[in-house]
């Protein structure tokens, strides 16, 4: 929830991912620490899609609480870095164009948006359900006991 501990800036960029679309929100916001479903359920992937679903999730919900501040999401695609690897197909310098994009407000006073090659695009339906959205932010506040600041 670092979010919640900083002065609220101007824009707000959350680094998503294009598998946010597996991500599994009633499950993984169930049980978001895997405590339920324990060691010999965890699945890498499955995690890694649910961890994207969440920073869209809460993109939005800033988005939502803090409307002075743009907050939206990305997917800078499969790209050649250490964690994606040398065999990625993806252009990272189109990536960085998308966050400097974002960061600088080049795409408006839009909020609440995901962008992927500096266009915005669709996400998972669960990631615009205000629900899940409140919903996660609350089980964090649990988890880490820090409210998020209203207005």
């Amino acid at each position: 929830m670092l979010t919640a501990l900083i002065n609220k800036p101007k824009r707000l960029v959350y680094v998503s991912s294009g598998l946010h679309n597996s991500g599994d929100a009633k499950t993984s916001l169930s049980d978001l620490t895997w405590k339920k479903r324990g060691d010999a359920q965890w699945a890498d992937f499955q995690a890694y899609s649910d961890s994207k679903l969440h920073n869209i999730l809460l993109a939005n919900a800033v988005s939502r609480h803090w409307p002075n501040v743009q907050s939206n999401s990305l997917d800078p695609g499969w790209v050649p870095t250490k964690m994606g690897g040398s065999g990625a197909s993806g252009d990272i310098d189109a990536a960085v164009r998308t966050y400097v994009y974002l960061a600088e407000g080049g795409n408006g006073d839009a909020t609440g948006k995901h962008y992927f090659n500096s266009k915005e695009r669709r996400v998972k339906g669960d990631a615009l359900d205000k629900i899940l959205q409140d919903q996660y932010m609350k089980d964090c506040e649990g988890l880490t006991g820090v409210q998020f600041p209203k207005l």
